[in-house]
C-alpha cells in the first residue's frame, strides 16, 4: 500500500501523522528492496 493509502484507512487527516507513526516500515520495504536488487544483479 501506499501512505496515501494507510492514511486514508487509518483515518489520519495529514499524511505527516501517517509517515511519523509508520515511517520504519517504508524504510526498511526500501532496504529490503535494494538487497533483493542487489542479489538478483550478482553483487
Amino acid at each position: 500500500m501506499t501512505i496515501n493509502e494507510v492514511q486514508k484507512r487509518l483515518g489520519h487527516k495529514d499524511v505527516k501523522t501517517t509517515m511519523n507513526i509508520y515511517s520504519h516500515v517504508t524504510l526498511q520495504q526500501a532496504e529490503n528492496t535494494s538487497e533483493k536488487l542487489a542479489q538478483y544483479l550478482g553483487f
